[in-house]
């Protein structure tokens, strides 16, 4: 600011003289001030043309107005805009499961709305049934400076670099342990053990609060990204809902963190309507004008009704009773979650039926197409059954092996020994036969 009025102040003179059709424009800039004059009639000065003053304005005047247009595309508030589109926003989910209806979501959040009077454009909510992974947004892209809603992806960070191995519990940051602070900043917000930690991940306490780590956290591109998230810590509902929505996912690796988080204001926000209910983690920003351009007032939870829902609420410049608002807000949406389950459950039973009969009839197409054994192999099989179950046997005359064959083969032998005791036995006899004749031959 103070070079653009050393600038603006500079004692120079400038003039620029152009002769149109119809007269002629004269731009003057010196050192006390900037003027345009034009002329009613044809002709210049030098040709003795009259000049008519459009306007004149003072150098310090003039200076004033330029850094004040300078600083509003600087402000904080300047952040506050929201590309053109619908109010509203809806993105299914990848569980292949549908339960909400926006429009009647957006019924009952206007419906609200204008009941109580509130203005519709500085309000953001954002909405998703965890177990669909389904989200609905209102007004899903205007961007709030964050106020202590930063503390929630900070401290997801954290535990990524605890599961790394790069910290752990016990690991002592400017003097105090890490499980310490960690609780400090998300039970009761403390924001100078929230900037040890930005400062133990390399980031910028006064700017983007490592903002720009947690893009990983979400299914958006990087250039959805506001300049203001990267430099100031602005957030969308479209965001924040998608934060909450990986801390619920992962809650293996956040589970401390929710821990914390469901002890963090326990009489205020969501707990007001639902607290008696619910268990609710829960996480709260504000910040008054006292340090920004507006009044700043946001929260968001995982609600723990039978399934679970995150829900945000982003406001600006809101009325003092704010958080109930916040509340009733979130007590809306845990009825219409409430109206879900039943479509859930009968569609998540529906989806499990249809999967096991698929895996059924894949079962049963494998086994069809599974091809059969080929002719030898089943021959093969075949003599190898018949060997199991019949006795050995001998080769017959055109190579077959039967029993029967085989039994009269082993007949032959033996009639053979029987002919051949006969035979013998009857030679023995005509040999003593004979031998008796020539004895009583002699005694003669």
């Amino acid at each position: 600011m103070i070079l653009l009025s050393v600038m603006l102040n500079c004692a120079i003179d400038y003039h620029f003289y152009d002769r149109t059709s119809t007269g002629h424009a004269k731009f003057l800039w010196n050192s006390t001030a900037c003027c345009v004059t034009i002329s009613a009639a044809a002709g210049g000065p030098a040709e003795g043309g009259t000049m008519r003053k459009i306007w004149c304005v003072d150098k310090k005047i003039l200076t004033a107005l330029l850094a004040l247009a300078l600083l509003a595309g600087l402000l904080p508030g300047a952040a506050f805009a929201e590309e053109e589109g619908s109010v509203t926003d809806y993105a299914a989910g990848s569980a292949g499961i549908a339960v909400i209806d926006p429009a009647a979501v957006e019924t009952r959040i206007e419906n609200y709305l204008e009941e109580n009077g509130l203005n519709k454009d500085t309000i953001s909510v954002g909405y998703c049934y965890l177990d669909t992974g389904e989200t609905w947004f209102y007004h899903p892209d205007l961007w709030y400076y964050s106020a202590s809603l930063y503390k929630v992806p900070l401290c997801m960070l954290i535990n990524d670099r605890e599961n790394a191995g790069e910290f752990s519990e016990d690991s002592r940051l400017e003097g105090m342990e890490l499980a310490y602070l960690k609780e400090n900043v998300l039970v009761y917000s403390n924001n100078d053990m929230a900037y040890t930690l930005i400062r133990a991940l390399g980031g910028d306490t006064a700017g983007s609060k490592c903002s720009e780590m947690t893009i990983a956290y979400t299914d958006l591109p990087e250039d959805y990204f506001a300049e203001s998230f990267f430099l100031s810590s602005y957030y969308s509902v479209r965001y924040f809902t998608q934060i909450l929505r990986t801390l619920y996912t992962h809650s293996d690796d956040y589970a401390d963190l929710i821990e914390y988080l469901k002890q963090a204001e326990p009489d205020t926000y969501y707990h007001v309507t639902l607290g008696d209910t619910y268990e609710i983690a829960q996480k709260y920003g504000a910040l008054d004008r006292t340090y920004t351009d507006a009044d700043y007032t946001h929260a968001g939870a995982v609600i723990y009704t039978p399934h679970p829902f995150a829900v945000v609420v982003m406001t600006k410049d809101y009325p003092y009773a704010y958080q109930q608002y916040i509340a009733d807000i979130g007590q809306l949406l845990a009825e219409y979650t409430l109206s879900c389950d039943e479509a859930y459950e009968a569609q998540l039973t529906a989806a499990e039926t249809a999967e096991e009969t698929a895996a059924a009839e894949n079962t049963v197409r494998a086994e069809e197409e599974t091809p059969l054994p080929t002719e030898p192999a089943a021959e093969a099989e075949a003599i190898g059954t018949t060997a199991e179950t019949q006795p050995l046997s001998t080769p017959n005359a055109e190579g077959g092996n039967t029993s029967e064959a085989g039994q009269k083969l082993r007949l032959i032998p033996m009639t053979a020994c029987l002919l051949l005791i006969l035979i013998l036995t009857a030679a023995a006899i005509a040999r003593g036969g004979s031998k008796k004749k020539k004895h009583k031959k002699r005694r003669r």
